[in-house]
Formats: C-alpha cells, sequence, structure tokens
C-alpha cells in the first residue's frame, strides 16, 4: 500500500506511523516527493512493530551517520527509509523498549537541534510568502499571461 502524505512535524509524522503500525500496516519505505513524501507500508501484525523518526547530523550516507546507523541496527533497530537526514527506524514491539536516546544529556541535545531547525524553518516562512505574493501582483501589474 502506498500513501503520499504532507507533513510539517516529525513527532506527529511517527506517530501517525505507529498508529499505522496498531492498525496492522508496517512502513517498509519510503521517498520524497515534490510537495508530500510516499510511504510504501506491508502487512504486520497489528503492534508488531514500533517507529522512530531520528534526524541526523549528516546525510545518511555520511561515514558518522553510518556508524551510528550500524550501532541501532545490532540494537535490533531496523533502517526501514531515509529522506534528507531524517530517518526511519522500526523495531518489533515484543523486545526491548525503543527509545533511541538514553540519557537526558543525548534526550535534551536532540530537541534542542530539532527547535532550531524548526525555528529557522518558521522564520523563512514569511519571506517565502512575500516573494510570492510579490510576483503575483507583479504578474497582475505588468499582465502576464499564464499561458506559455
Amino acid at each position: 500500500m502506498l500513501v503520499k502524505r504532507r507533513y510539517y512535524d516529525i513527532m506527529e509524522n511517527e506517530e501517525w506511523l505507529n498508529e499505522m503500525a496498531q492498525d496492522g500496516h508496517a512502513m517498509n519505505d519510503c521517498s520524497a516527493g515534490l510537495f508530500t513524501d510516499v510511504f510504501s507500508f506491508e502487512k504486520c501484525e497489528p503492534g508488531e512493530y514500533i517507529f522512530r523518526i531520528l534526524m541526523l547530523d549528516n546525510n545518511v550516507k555520511h561515514v558518522e551517520s553510518m556508524r551510528y546507523l550500524r550501532f541501532l541496527r545490532e540494537s535490533g533497530a531496523e533502517h526501514v527509509g531515509s529522506n534528507g537526514n531524517a530517518v526511519y527506524l522500526r523495531k518489533k514491539a515484543d523486545s526491548d523498549p525503543f527509545d533511541i536516546f538514553t540519557d537526558r544529556d543525548s534526550r535534551l541535545k536532540y530537541h534542542s537541534k530539532m527547535v532550531r531547525l524548526y525555528g529557522w524553518s518558521l522564520l523563512a516562512y514569511p519571506f517565502i510568502l512575500a516573494i510570492a505574493v510579490g510576483v503575483l501582483v507583479l504578474s497582475r501589474l505588468l499582465d502576464i499571461s499564464s499561458e506559455w
């Protein structure tokens, strides 16, 4: 089953993936679309998997990222997809708890990084909106035809 989904909040997307797993659909791949991501699901036992999304400091192909993903695989997590620096992981629900951050400092560092990431994107939206409105106004003033 393929599902196209647009999302802005990684935590919300992680929650959605876990709800899908509770309903018997486990994500097994993803790809980035222009404005939406495409998720591929396979049938599973309801609640068989737990999903986590992790934002890496570097691209998935970076040596440090590959080393970290190998460590996670050895701990029982399965890397099922990537989208830029976002990594989708799943683990059998009947095994040990699936907590990526085991200490307070690593959890705090990660969430601080996420706040910075979202903070910058929120600052960019007004500028992007202003440019889009400017282009629309300018096209109307210059009477530029939208047919090419």
